[in-house]
């Protein structure tokens, strides 16, 4: 290249010198308009170099000198491309069911946007609703009996009987009856037990009224045994009338221990029917509370379960957890079945930042550094016409994957200056999904070595072979 500028150099020289010599040869004083009717040689050797020529010569000469000096000194971005789709940077919220579900409605449509609370899709309620209407009707059925086995707790249940007026007719029927027949079991097995006590109460006092009679009869009895007994031994009386007045003494004893026995037995008969009616009321009570307990815990179960499937009711109709844009919609049909944890859809949120989810070459990955700036040109808008939007290397995939057109690829993340594009006056949001394409500046190099890099590497690689 040095030897070929030597050369234009000595031609230029010697252009020069001709002109000068030209000036002072003999035919100096000829005009241009003479110089046209000499002879062909004389023309050509007399006649000036044309000016513009040689302006055309110094142009392109300092043209070519500047470009190698640009060459030498200048230096160009080194580029990887990588190719990918703009993504949300974060807060993007799943849309799933935790239970395997049936389509009932569907409300929005792919990339829409919907306010938060807005419904999006309503699963069939048709079990649930049955679920729960299965489980109020139990748990009035549980709340009238807890009314009516309190009631019977009180002195007067009939008045105490109170319950929901919205509860089922034959409900209230049911434990109405209900509660009459357990007063009544009750009042007649106490009518019973208390009559039975009379009854002994009764023989007791005729028992105690016999034994009052005898208590009474006895010392005058063993006081004229012992007046006879003086005049049988003085023999003013018959021994006989004394003998029989012993045995009447005798007598009355016999029935004084024969009806203490039965004050006793009679006292222990009615002891045993007084501790039998507390036992029994004892254990009316007690089975009462029992089946009252065991009442309000199916109750307080039946609550949760409700609350449960009041919740299940309100995830039927599933709404936006936030202001956002649909993405993603997997299902578009009613009927559709939903399995459980399966993505429903994706909500971008309104005010969302973008990062561009690329891949970058196998070729490039040992150039390219987080903190790196990057140029991201938008498909969706021509950069030559909108220009492009600015951005930083985020992260880089640890390792690399296996893409059936590009072959090993890393996944990186890089961050967007600008979520927006001016496009034809008007300010544009960008939109997750866009395809992008962004150039990584991974370092500087001299034009020169931009030119002789594919020279160098032709020589490099004929040099070796056979």
């Amino acid at each position: 290249m040095m030897e070929q500028f030597k050369r234009y150099w000595e031609i230029a020289k010697l252009a020069l010198l001709q002109e000068k010599a030209a000036k002072d040869s003999k035919l100096k004083g000829m005009n241009e308009h003479e110089k046209e009717f000499l002879p062909a040689v004389l023309e050509v050797t007399e006649m000036p170099p044309s000016h513009a020529a040689r302006l055309l010569t110094y142009v392109i000469m300092l043209m070519f000198t500047v470009l190698i000096l640009w060459s030498i000194l200048g230096k160009i971005d080194i580029i990887a491309t990588a190719t990918g789709k703009l993504m949300p940077a974060s807060n993007i919220k799943t849309i799933q069911t935790l239970v395997d579900s049936e389509i009932e409605e569907i409300y929005v449509q792919e990339g829409q946007y919907v306010k938060e609370g807005q419904d999006l899709i309503k699963f069939n309620q048709t079990e649930v609703q049955a679920n729960i209407r299965r489980i109020k009707n139990e748990m009035k059925a549980l709340e009238i009996a807890i009314a009516r086995l309190q009631a019977l707790l009180t002195e007067n249940p009939e008045d105490n009987f109170v319950y929901d007026e919205a509860i089922d007719e034959y409900l209230i029927k049911m434990h109405s009856g209900l509660l009459k027949s357990q007063m009544t079991e009750k009042a007649a097995k106490v009518e019973v037990l208390n009559g039975q006590i009379a009854k002994a109460e009764k023989e007791k006092d005729t028992i105690g009224a016999d034994l009052h009679r005898i208590e009474k009869l006895l010392p005058s009895v063993k006081e004229r045994i012992e007046k006879k007994k003086i005049l049988a031994d003085k023999k003013l009386i018959a021994r006989l009338s004394f003998l029989e007045q012993e045995e009447e003494l005798t007598n009355l004893q016999e029935q004084r221990n024969v009806q203490a026995k039965k004050m006793a037995e009679t006292e222990a008969n009615i002891e045993f029917l007084k501790k039998e009616l507390r036992q029994y009321l004892a254990e009316f009570d007690k089975n009462l509370m029992q089946e009252l307990t065991d009442n309000r815990e199916k109750l307080a179960s039946y609550q949760q379960e409700l609350i449960k499937y009041e919740e299940a009711l309100k995830r039927t109709v599933v709404k936006a957890p936030l202001s956002g844009y649909v993405q993603q919609l997997v299902y578009h049909t009613k009927g559709g079945v939903v399995e459980t944890a399966k993505p429903i859809m994706n909500l971008v949120p309104e005010d969302y930042k973008l990062e561009a989810d690329v891949m970058i070459l196998n070729k490039d990955i040992g150039f390219v550094r987080p903190e790196q700036d990057v140029e991201i040109k938008i498909d969706s808008f021509p950069f030559t016409k909108y220009g492009t939007i600015k951005g930083l290397v985020r992260n880089i995939s640890g390792d690399a994957v296996q893409d059936e057109k590009l072959g090993l690829i890393f996944p990186s993340r890089l961050t967007l200056l600008d979520n927006k594009i001016l496009a034809d006056g008007q300010i544009v949001q960008l939109k997750p999904g866009m395809s992008v394409t962004a150039e990584i500046k991974t370092g500087k190099r001299r034009v020169i070595e931009y030119l002789l890099s594919p020279v160098m590497k032709y020589l490099n690689e004929s040099m070796r072979e056979r």
